[in-house]
């Protein structure tokens, strides 16, 4: 998993820190952005392997970052797992229609199943 880089878009500094502590320990670095409009400033300069994005946050939400994501060339085909606290199915079908590749609703997932979710992610594109 070395030189892989995982962008982390989310606002909840509690959630940010244990998945960065997980992805390092497997040799991954990170980037973090507390708001979507920085993550987007960061996908575009790093262009990462994979994003973890959450959904509700200040400023532009989740979804409009996907789109945004999504439409551009540069960065339209990195894998986006959405990782947020809206559950419903509405919401996971949006973000799937969107272009997520994977949708964790936060109460329903450890931290160690998206770790390994990212794992088998970045192993899949090598």
């Amino acid at each position: 998993m070395e030189n892989k880089k995982v962008l982390i878009v989310e606002d909840d500094r509690a959630i940010i820190k244990p998945i960065v502590l997980l992805l390092g320990k497997k040799g991954i670095s990170t980037l973090t952005a507390a708001n979507a409009e920085e993550g987007l400033l960061l996908a575009y300069q790093n262009a990462p392997d994979l994003i973890l994005l959450d959904i509700l946050m200040p400023k532009i939400d989740g979804f409009m970052m996907l789109e945004k994501l999504k439409s551009d060339e540069k960065t339209k085909n990195i894998p986006v797992f959405i990782i947020s606290n809206l559950g419903s199915d509405e919401k996971i079908k949006r973000g799937m229609e969107l272009g997520a590749k994977k949708y964790f609703i936060k109460t329903n997932w450890s931290l160690a199943d998206i770790v390994k979710s990212v794992e088998e992610e970045l192993a899949s594109r090598s």
